[in-house]
């Protein structure tokens, strides 16, 4: 099946796939949480190991979040909300996508975040329906 020609994915199925995917990091980074939380308990009594594992906890729920997109991206071109929604990213010119492109993809997402979340509305006005991290990195959203 060529992808190029694909109908591409609306807003609504990409943001049900994104809250998906957000709900099952939310659980994992939870875990990561809690670990760090009981670490931190057992050795209440040193601050500077509390405040280290803090940032470690925090350092590991960003790798957890971001690497989650970059591994699924660079793939598959589907995360888990993706998949469950039939829906898969493709690169515009049709070549496989890359890890460089999920990577592309995820700094897209902060800075399609930044002004409040106008890069993601954006496609709603975009003939392509490309979010700005779809411009950033030459990617389209298509039902599969």
């Amino acid at each position: 099946m060529n992808e190029e020609i694909n109908e591409k994915a609306g807003f609504f199925i990409r943001f049900i796939a994104y809250m998906i995917d957000n709900v099952l990091l939310t659980i994992a980074i939870w875990i990561v949480a809690a670990i760090a939380l009981a670490g931190s308990l057992a050795l209440m009594n040193n601050q500077t190991v509390v405040l280290a594992i803090s940032l470690l906890s925090w350092a590991i729920m960003l790798i957890v979040y971001f690497g989650y997109f970059i591994y699924f991206y660079g793939t598959s071109g589907q995360t888990l909300g993706k998949k469950m929604l039939n829906i898969k990213v493709v690169s515009t010119d049709g070549t496989p996508l890359t890890y460089k492109k999920g990577l592309l993809r995820v700094i897209g997402y902060i800075i399609a975040s930044i002004p409040i979340y106008i890069g993601f509305i954006w496609m709603l006005f975009d003939k392509n329906k490309q979010n700005w991290e779809d411009k950033i990195a030459n990617t389209y959203v298509v039902k599969v």
